[in-house]
């Protein structure tokens, strides 16, 4: 008796045991992939977007392009990560009736249907995810007026191995210092812009890049052609307003070549340095 007795007990623990440990029909395994692309795990999509033909997508990007085709609807090339010009994916809206504003930002969401390859911006290649749209909308950056602490006149040029720059401006606001730049490619190759090599120094003091949204009129070409030129704006830190020296450094890639193109700009700020406008348009991050 005392033998059946532990039988069922030995029984009774098992099944127990065997119960607790099986996942419930709405519980979900830890190993289980999400079937949906978000914020969260976008970094982990771009690692091998092949493997996620099929599944939907759902997050925020700003748009570097956009393109309307009557019988194709609009095409827009979007960046999930724009600060650091990457996370690219084709948008495809077969209803869409008008073009995406440039540098604005949208949440959409969608298929992913198909990756190809192509060249990007900087001459490498990369994946391409593209994406059939099911809705797609814009998220406004409220733009704002903001007061100017101190523009200062540069108009310093310079020319090395065929690549001409020139330092028009540097405006200095709050939270941000813009230097407004022109960069023109006199050489016979194709050159890009390797914002990793661009330095800012103020007092000894290394200043960090910034993104900021600014209007396609106002930013700076990533890439140029033979004979052609770009002017546009480099975004930094705020800097203090009573700094004496700015150091700052360009560097380009002309195509095929082994070795970019360096030039180094100084400049002195007076303290009676006038200021040229009273406010400048700022976008909200």
């Amino acid at each position: 008796m005392k033998q059946l007795n532990l039988i069922v007990v030995c029984l009774f623990v098992v099944i127990t045991l065997i119960s607790c440990s099986s996942p419930s029909k709405n519980e979900v395994t830890p190993t289980a992939k999400s079937k949906v692309i978000t914020e969260k795990n976008s970094k982990e999509f771009f690692k091998n977007p092949t493997d996620y033909i099929g599944y939907k997508i759902d997050v925020t990007a700003v748009v570097e392009d956009s393109e309307y085709d009557q019988s194709k609807g609009v095409s827009s090339l979007v960046l999930l990560f724009p600060a650091d010009y990457s996370g690219a994916i084709l948008i495809i809206d077969k209803n869409g009736e008008e073009k995406l504003v440039q540098q604005s930002s949208i949440e959409f969401t969608g298929e992913i249907v198909n990756i190809i390859e192509r060249k990007n911006k900087f001459g490498t290649k990369e994946k391409l995810p593209q994406v059939v749209v099911d809705t797609v909308n814009r998220v406004d950056s409220a733009e704002k007026k903001e007061k100017i602490i101190k523009s200062v006149p540069v108009n310093r040029s310079k020319e090395k191995e065929s690549v001409y720059a020139t330092i028009e401006k540097i405006v200095m606001l709050k939270d941000s210092t813009r230097i407004y730049v022109f960069l023109y490619n006199k050489s016979q190759n194709r050159i890009y812009f390797n914002d990793s090599k661009l330095t800012l120094v103020a007092d000894h003091m290394i200043i960090p890049s910034k993104y900021e949204m600014v209007d396609k009129e106002r930013r700076l070409a990533r890439s140029l052609e033979s004979n052609q030129g770009s002017h546009g704006i480099l975004s930094f830190n705020s800097i203090p307003k009573d700094v004496n020296k700015i150091h700052l450094t360009l560097y380009v890639n002309p195509t095929d070549e082994k070795r970019g193109v360096e030039l180094d700009f100084k400049v002195k700020i007076l303290e009676d340095q006038a200021v040229s406008e009273q406010t400048e348009h700022v976008k909200e991050e």
